[in-house]
């Protein structure tokens, strides 16, 4: 499909909005989350047992249980994101099977998950395909900035698009495909790069304290905490939504989608320095 024209307010140089991706824009039932995660980490097993012999990781004793190991391998990916900074499923694969006293080849596991997420019914959040459609009529150029820990963000850019959402988008920051994660203010910083944009024409939306915190950072004009889709898996919620040490204080907060492009039009159509109303 072709994608949406840039015209009305972006040519005026009002501005533009980065998006995050998951919980945000798609998101599954908690039960198929729960399957999903458990899935992944059962192929990570998988790929390390049939993995051949190698050295052992620096400072272990003795070799892990692959399925074991590939679980620590994808925790401490997580721990890295949250500090800013990228394991990408390759990495997690290499760091599992040496922790196995083995040597996996990335490109196996990562082809068992571009199945699993081709098979994965991932659905758009209510009203996502709306409101960025009405973004884009109102021209504002838009970004996705996604933290991709579990799978290649080139996998998910082919769910956006059977869904219809990626033609909305002028840029993708994945992080898998740089060495930083939010709330790192460089995958943001990239993302503007890409938009031409400055921080303080920019609103970003997400559901997380990465989102709020990374974009805070940058000094983007406002923030959007989306609370809308937060019924989370109980896996996805001890991992990736821990209780912030940090009180978060986005400009607004919303659960519904279609109050977005209000919400952005309200920032990013006023004077810089003027009072909100």
């Amino acid at each position: 499909m072709p994608r949406l024209p840039s015209r009305g307010l972006h040519a005026r140089g009002v501005g533009v909005a980065t998006f995050d991706l998951w919980h945000t824009l798609i998101d599954l039932p908690p039960y198929a989350e729960s399957d999903y995660m458990r899935r992944q980490w059962a192929l990570g097993g998988e790929t390390v047992a049939e993995a051949g012999p190698g050295p052992l990781a620096a400072g272990e004793s003795e070799a892990m249980d692959p399925w074991a190991a590939f679980r620590r391998a994808y925790e401490e990916a997580v721990s890295a994101a949250r500090d800013g900074s990228t394991i990408s499923p390759a990495d997690q694969i290499r760091r599992a099977a040496a922790l196995a006293g083995r040597v996996a080849r990335p490109a196996a596991y990562e082809e068992r998950l571009e199945r699993l997420v081709a098979a994965t019914p991932f659905r758009p959040v209510p009203k996502a395909r709306a409101m960025l459609e009405a973004l884009r009529v109102a021209g504002y150029r838009l970004a996705l900035i996604s933290n991709t820990v579990g799978e290649p963000g080139r996998f998910l850019a082919k769910v956006l698009e059977r869904h219809g959402l990626s033609r909305a988008f002028d840029a993708f920051a994945w992080s898998d495909e740089h060495p930083w994660a939010k709330p790192s203010p460089q995958l943001f910083q990239f993302a503007l790069r890409a938009l031409r944009a400055k921080p303080s024409d920019a609103v970003h939306i997400g559901d997380g304290p990465a989102d709020i915190l990374g974009a805070q950072s940058v000094g983007y004009r406002a923030t959007i905490l989306f609370e809308g889709s937060v019924d989370y898996a109980p896996e996805y919620r001890a991992l990736f939504t821990p209780a912030s040490l940090v009180e978060l204080t986005p400009t607004y907060r919303t659960k519904r989608l279609e109050e977005i492009p209000e919400l952005v039009d309200r920032e990013l159509r006023r004077a810089p320095g003027s009072a909100r109303t």
